[in-house]
């Protein structure tokens, strides 16, 4: 296999970064989303309870809703 600059082939590369991914625990990663979801829970939410959250961006820039 060809080497690049810092020694390492392409597929030893993935190959580092793969063995890094699997090792890493499942409540790690549940982790790192978390804020994500819980975001996306609560604007999910509000736009459930107060229906003109969905309309209000668009009439502040200036589209028509009909």
């Amino acid at each position: 296999m060809k080497n690049n600059r810092k020694g390492l082939s392409t597929i030893e590369k993935l190959k580092k970064i793969g063995k890094k991914l699997f090792d890493m625990p499942i409540i790690e990663i549940f982790k790192g989303a978390a804020p994500y979801v819980i975001c996306n829970v609560i604007v999910l939410i509000s736009i459930s309870l107060w229906g003109p959250l969905t309309t209000a961006l668009p009439q502040l820039l200036g589209y028509s809703i009909f």
